[in-house]
């Protein structure tokens, strides 16, 4: 039987569990996901010499929001790519830094982080914009949410850094 759009885990990889939380995040994003279900890129983006980055997030978009079953998809591509072009993410070490003024959202997805600064695990919860339910994805696995969703500002740092590093790969030709 088909997933119901958008509910599909993503394999962790060893110590990918931040990225595969931002990475539900940013397909939970409705407009992201449609420019990438839509296959938008290849016109705006087809004056640029390197795609690669963005054709593989829009490839795992598309599985996570095409598949004809519910198992797992591997991110090994895409974290290929997010390495090639900034090489700092091999190991997926990261840091997450806080801005002083709390901006207002409206809120769809939250990356949540258990353990300490030396380790521990990142989970998402994102509202299914086809569904309107709220899912919690963890790795391979998710399930509807039974926890109302609560606001506790935390701020998404990776998730821009990544959308600066696609615009920042695929540079204007001419």
């Amino acid at each position: 039987s088909k997933s119901p759009q958008g509910l599909v885990g993503l394999r962790n990889l060893g110590n990918t569990c931040f990225m595969n939380s931002i990475l539900q995040c940013l397909s939970n994003t409705s407009e992201l996901r449609d420019y990438c279900l839509r296959n938008i890129h290849h016109i705006e983006l087809n004056k640029r010499t390197n795609l690669a980055l963005m054709e593989e997030f829009a490839k795992l978009t598309q599985c996570l929001w095409m598949s004809a079953n519910n198992e797992a998809v591997s991110p090994s591509e895409f974290r290929n790519q997010i390495q090639r072009f900034a090489p700092k993410f091999v190991g997926c070490n990261t840091v997450l830094s806080l801005p002083a003024e709390r901006p207002v959202y409206n809120l769809y997805a939250v990356s949540n982080h258990t353990g300490n600064t030396l380790g521990g695990h990142y989970t998402a919860y994102c509202r299914n914009p086809v569904l309107g339910e709220w899912y919690t994805y963890n790795d391979s696995r998710y399930q509807i949410s039974h926890h109302q969703v609560t606001f506790t500002y935390h701020l998404i740092r990776w998730a821009a850094r990544m959308c600066s590093l696609i615009t920042q790969s695929a540079p204007a030709v001419g």
